[in-house]
C-alpha cells in the first residue's frame, strides 16, 4: 500500500510541474488570442437513440459473467 501511495504522490507532483521548454513554444500571438466562441446547440437537435446500447451492455455483462465463471473453475 505504501508503494501505491508513493507512486500516487510522485504523479501528483509531476502534475504541478512547469515545463519551460513547452512554454517557450507558445507564441505571443497565441497567448494573446481570445478564447474561441462557443456554439450553442440548436433546440431541435435529433435525440440520440440508446436502444442499441442496451444490447451491447447485455452482451458485455453476459461475457463478464462467463469469464468470472471460468475464473472460478480455474481456482478450484
Amino acid at each position: 500500500m505504501r508503494r501505491l501511495t508513493g507512486i500516487a504522490a510522485l504523479l501528483a507532483l509531476t502534475a504541478c510541474a512547469e515545463y519551460p521548454v513547452l512554454d517557450r513554444e507558445i507564441s505571443a500571438e497565441s497567448r494573446a488570442a481570445d478564447y474561441p466562441k462557443l456554439v450553442a446547440l440548436s433546440q431541435d437537435a435529433t435525440p440520440v437513440d440508446y436502444s442499441e446500447g442496451q444490447a451491447v451492455i447485455d452482451e458485455l455483462e453476459s461475457r463478464t459473467a462467463s469469464l468470472w465463471a471460468r475464473l472460478g473453475l480455474a481456482r478450484n
